[in-house]
């Protein structure tokens, strides 16, 4: 894009950064040009990245190193003349342009791979092309000065990259970068896609590409405005004038994008965080994958407008964290409507909820559970967490006592119930089902199939549903079995159902608050 202008190419990211107020001042004290314009840089500059690469030198800067930088460059001196006739009041308007476009920055997006340069591995090197041969420098710092070499080719002078622009030991940075990432990338001029497993623009390779099986890579499919798909060789995978390097303007590009990600073209091309469509949202996340556990919770907060404490070693627990803030804001039961995909892991901070996002995938089945109204609470304390719900109740009365193993892993065990007011069902799990086998068998606690309830449902279930199977504990709280497939169950008649007319019990079933942990 050499002797093309930036804003000539992306004309609609000038003002990225989010508009400020000016200043108030007294009307005895008019503030020197300079002065307002540091004043504004110093706000400004906290929506940029904690640190960014110079694309020339690959040298890292500190915000305060990048505001150094700017004040010292030609660029401030020109505005504090352009500023000199203004007065005070209508500055500002002429400083945000001028400030975002000497910061404008390109964001690398990618898997990362053996040997990827870290925040203490960056050093300073001149980026000619003998210094990137791969023989003189590892795969991962190749890669970062290709990255660089795109950036600079295409205008821009700043960069940022994932594996060397975070600080992992300073906790607060890395806090800070984790809930953040989603505004950098949405306030970049362009995210720059690394394929490296895509060759020679080949559109079967792109729709197999591990970056769509990456949960990372999916808030930074979504947030930037602008995204540049490029080859493992560093060609741009869609040949085009420099003019129109924006994938997501080209139609055939976002039909790509959405048969290989399974997200929307709307989404694709204007997406809102938020907590609307959450369930929606967890099943794009539901065949993406991460090397931690708690990444697979990190790497979605910022989709949803929820935030975190970032705590690596407590697993799954940040997953289920996330989908109870989601509960707690949205009252939205069909978040419960999961089934354990075949990996047995199970959430540690409640059984109702869901571990790992591809518990959400079930191909070709619509979410069971409506919206409600009447949301969860929790108790005092942290972990572990306790959902107050209050459901439609159906006591298991019988339960198979054996059960055939399927798959030569012996994983999943099977078990044929009844329950009051439903047609026997069966139920697929990778627990092993004689606690509550023997529960069912003794009284000596209830298993109840669930449905949750909200204020406005007055009516109970007529036809068929989606449920949970809850097992009492001794203390009276339940625990949810985990199940393999959805539980579907169906209600069974009075006229019909011999075993409630033969003991009396009316069919009818009960609402219950249920405290499920």
């Amino acid at each position: 894009m050499l002797g093309i202008h930036i804003n000539a190419v992306y004309p609609s990211f000038m003002f990225a950064i989010p508009k400020m107020p000016p200043p108030l001042y007294s009307q005895t004290y008019e503030p020197s040009v300079k002065e307002q314009v540091i004043e504004a840089v110093d706000n400004l500059i906290q929506h940029l990245p904690a640190r960014l690469l110079d694309t020339k030198t690959c040298r890292l800067h500190s915000r305060v190193e990048l505001k150094v930088a700017f004040i010292q460059s030609q660029q401030f001196h020109s505005l504090v003349i352009t500023l000199l006739p203004q007065p005070a009041s209508q500055r500002y308007g002429i400083i945000l342009p001028a400030f975002s476009q000497f910061f404008e920055y390109a964001m690398l997006s990618h898997r990362w791979q053996e040997g990827e340069p870290l925040y203490n591995d960056v050093e300073p090197l001149p980026l000619s092309d003998e210094s990137r041969k791969p023989s003189r420098i590892r795969r991962g710092m190749a890669k970062l000065h290709n990255f660089l070499a795109t950036a600079n080719k295409m205008g821009f002078r700043w960069a940022w990259s994932d594996t060397c622009c975070i600080d992992r030991k300073n906790a607060v940075e890395h806090q800070e970068s984790i809930s953040s990432m989603y505004k950098w990338y949405r306030n970049s001029t362009v995210t720059i896609v690394y394929l490296a497993d895509v060759c020679n623009s080949s559109e079967s390779q792109l729709l197999r590409s591990e970056w769509f099986r990456r949960i990372w890579t999916l808030q930074e499919m979504l947030a930037p405005r602008a995204l540049g798909l490029f080859n493992k060789d560093w060609t741009p995978f869609r040949k085009c004038n420099p003019s129109d390097r924006n994938d997501k303007l080209n139609d055939r590009m976002l039909e790509l994008l959405e048969s290989a990600s399974g997200v929307d073209i709307d989404s694709l091309c204007d997406f809102t965080p938020g907590t609307s469509h959450a369930r929606e949202r967890l099943t794009w996340a539901s065949t993406r994958k991460a090397s931690r556990n708690e990444d697979l919770g990190y790497a979605l907060m910022n989709l949803f407008n929820v935030r975190l404490i970032v705590h690596y070693g407590e697993g799954a627990a940040a997953f289920g964290r996330l989908i109870f803030s989601l509960l707690m804001s949205t009252k939205d039961f069909s978040l419960l409507d999961w089934v354990d995909t075949g990996h047995s892991l199970r959430s540690p901070i409640n059984s109702a909820l869901p571990a790992l996002p591809s518990y959400f995938y079930v191909p070709g089945r619509q979410p069971p559970f409506k919206p409600y109204a009447y949301g969860p609470t929790r108790n005092t304390l942290p972990q572990p967490l306790e959902l107050t719900i209050p459901c439609f109740t159906y006591k298991i009365v019988t339960a198979d006592a054996t059960y055939k193993t399927k798959g030569s892993q012996g994983g999943i065990k099977s078990c044929n119930v009844s329950a009051l007011g439903l047609k026997p069902l069966h139920i697929s799990t990778t627990e092993n089902p004689s606690r509550w086998q023997r529960d069912v068998a003794g009284r000596s606690s209830q298993c109840i199939l669930a449905r949750p309830w909200h204020l406005d449902d007055v009516s109970v279930p007529e036809d068929s549903f989606h449920a949970m199977m809850l097992v009492q504990n001794h203390d009276g709280s339940y625990r949810r079995v985990s199940t393999t497939a959805p539980i579907r169950a169906t209600v069974c008649k009075p006229r019909i159902c011999s075993l409630t007319r033969l003991l009396g019990w009316h069919p009818r079933p009960q609402i219950q608050s249920l405290n499920i942990v």
